[in-house]
């Protein structure tokens, strides 16, 4: 038993990281796919476009057998939703900023305080 396990140890190696960057590939191509569905309309129409692209590219290679080419295409896709992802921060955080300048120009002028010295009517009656 110990020799057929001996045996089929490489063959099970490199099913068991098949069967890894295949679910990777799935996980991103879910992730992108959930992605485009909530941010898709604050994407650049190119960059919409390369991520899609790339998203089938992806698709059409998981259905092969070629791991060094799903993990390849893998990492591409994954390359170009971050470059996305980070532009779509960069636009909040630009739009944060110029609500924040906007605030601080509305902001009322506050009144000066005076100090003062008072005396109770009460007190000057005893």
């Amino acid at each position: 038993m110990i020799k057929e396990a001996k045996k089929y140890e490489q063959e099970d190696k490199r099913r068991k990281e098949e069967a890894e960057i295949r679910n990777n590939a799935d996980s991103v191509i879910y992730t992108t796919e959930k992605t485009l569905s909530e941010l898709g309309d604050k994407l650049p129409k190119e960059q919409k476009q390369k991520i899609e692209s790339k998203l089938k590219q992806l698709k059409d290679v998981l259905k092969q057998k070629d791991i060094s080419k799903i993990k390849e295409k893998t990492e591409e896709l994954t390359k170009v939703v971050q470059e996305a992802g980070a532009s779509v921060y960069q636009q909040a955080q630009q739009q944060a900023g110029q609500g924040e300048s906007k605030r601080k120009e509305e902001k009322p002028k506050q009144e000066k305080t005076v100090d003062a010295e008072y005396k109770a009517e009460n007190e000057d009656k005893k």
